[in-house]
C-alpha cells in the first residue's frame, strides 16, 4: 500500500537520519517517552513525534487543489556519561548536538521543498535548543515544523 499523509512525511525524515548515519544512529517514530530509557536506541537519535495535529484547506467547491498542513514535533537526543564527561565539557557536547541538528533539519528542509507542491515552514522563526535539567546526562533540542503537502483527494 501506497504511503500517504503522514506517512509520506515520516518516511523523508527517516531517509534524511538514515542518509546521516553513522552521525545519527537512531530514528524514531513516536512518543518522547519512547526514548527514554530504551537500551536498543544509540545516540544521536532523531525522533519525530507520533501526534502531529493537521487540518486540511481548499475543501470547497471552488478549490483547485487540497492540501494537508501538518504541525510537527521534531526532537534530537544525545548522552553525556561519567566517561565522556572526564574528557568533554558540556559545552561541547551540547555544540556537536546544536550542530548535527541544525544540519539534519537543513537537510530535511532541502528534501520538503524538492517535493512538488510540498512547502515547510519553521516555528519560533528557526531553531531553538534546549537542554532539561532532570537528566543530567541527556541532551535535548527541539524543533517545531509546519509541512504541507497535496492531498490525494478530488473534490
Amino acid at each position: 500500500m501506497a504511503l500517504l499523509g503522514i506517512g509520506l512525511i515520516a518516511q523523508v525524515f527517516k531517509d534524511v537520519a538514515d542518509a546521516m548515519s553513522p552521525d545519527i544512529n537512531t530514528f524514531i517514530y513516536g512518543q518522547v517517552w519512547d526514548n527514554n530509557g530504551s537500551p536498543s536506541n544509540q545516540t544521536p537519535t532523531i525522533l519525530l513525534e507520533a501526534q502531529p495535529d493537521w487540518k486540511t484547506e481548499g475543501l470547497r467547491p471552488s478549490a483547485r487543489s487540497i492540501k494537508k498542513e501538518y504541525t510537527l514535533k521534531l526532537f534530537g537526543f544525545d548522552t553525556y556519561h561519567f566517561d565522556e564527561q572526564a574528557t568533554k565539557e558540556l559545552w561541547e557536547v551540547q555544540g556537536e548536538l546544536e550542530d548535527l541538528f541544525e544540519q539534519y533539519i537543513a537537510n530535511v528542509v532541502n528534501a520538503i521543498q524538492a517535493k512538488q507542491g510540498w512547502s515547510v515552514t519553521l516555528e519560533n522563526n528557526g531553531f531553538h535548543g534546549f537542554y532539561p535539567s532532570h537528566n543530567s546526562k541527556l541532551l535535548q533540542v527541539y524543533q517545531g515544523l509546519r509541512i504541507k503537502i497535496p492531498a490525494p483527494c478530488v473534490i
